[in-house]
């Protein structure tokens, strides 16, 4: 028989180096599974939540009354920061303020602010900015916002409409977090959340265009000021929920 195989009768054997390498491979690829799995668990099941009062003593939370707002302001409330309230609505917010200070046996500030965010005036922006610059602010929660009743066409919703939800969602989150920005800054540390949509994320939304379109400004608005604000240690994010039971 011509060639250099192995002689008949006799299995054949893998070079040893070949068999190393495979084993050396298969190794590594199991080892970063392993890791990948242990550091899942520990982020999302072990590791304890941050401290959030080193971003300040004070938390804000728009749209405060209800809902996403009002659940963000309960948990700040419970991590040990003085929260403000910041809603329309000042008989709603006396009961949430009580709400939340009993529900932390009182160990916090609970504080309220009325403020129509549909309609922020220069007055209006004056009195948030003395109300800023009275505190420690570390936390923003621009919560407040609004959308359609129902989906519909755009020529069937009236200007005015428009204008309060463009103004409440995108007008509002920009102008709160000027304020807030000279204190961090200063401080170097701080967070804000702005609270956008899963519509503002989606390649179209048929029938909410104008609601989509504001909260796709939240979105890149979150994104770019994060970038601007990393060397002075302030960070933005964007959450995007899908549908909510709330308002």
């Amino acid at each position: 028989m011509w060639g250099t195989g192995t002689p008949a009768g006799k299995p054949s054997l893998a070079p040893p180096l070949a068999v190393h390498a495979c084993a050396l491979v298969g190794a590594i690829v199991g080892l970063r599974v392993l890791i990948a799995v242990v550091n899942y668990v520990f982020v999302y099941f072990i590791r304890p939540g941050k401290n959030l009062r080193k971003y300040g003593k004070t938390a804000i939370v728009t749209g405060a009354t209800d809902g996403i707002g009002k659940a963000y302001a309960l948990e700040l409330a419970k991590r040990g920061l003085d929260v403000v309230l910041v809603s329309r609505t000042q008989a709603r917010l006396d009961a949430v303020q009580k709400e939340i200070s009993d529900a932390v046996g009182g160990k916090v500030a609970v504080s309220s602010h009325a403020m129509d965010l549909t309609k922020v005036t220069d007055e209006a922006l004056a009195k948030f900015q003395a109300l800023v610059d009275g505190k420690d602010v570390g936390i923003l929660v621009n919560n407040a916002g609004m959308s359609l009743d129902h989906p519909d066409y755009l020529e069937t919703v009236s200007a005015e409409y428009y204008r309060d939800l463009v103004h409440i969602n995108c007008y509002a989150p920009t102008v709160l977090t000027s304020a807030v920005l000279p204190g961090m800054k200063a401080r170097r540390r701080g967070v804000v959340v702005n609270l956008g949509s899963a519509n503002g994320v989606l390649p179209s939304v048929a029938l909410l265009s104008v609601y989509a379109g504001s909260k796709s400004y939240v979105n890149q608005f979150s994104r770019s000021m994060d970038e601007e604000l990393k060397d002075f240690n302030v960070r933005v994010h964007d959450q995007c929920p899908f549908f909510v039971t709330t308002k």
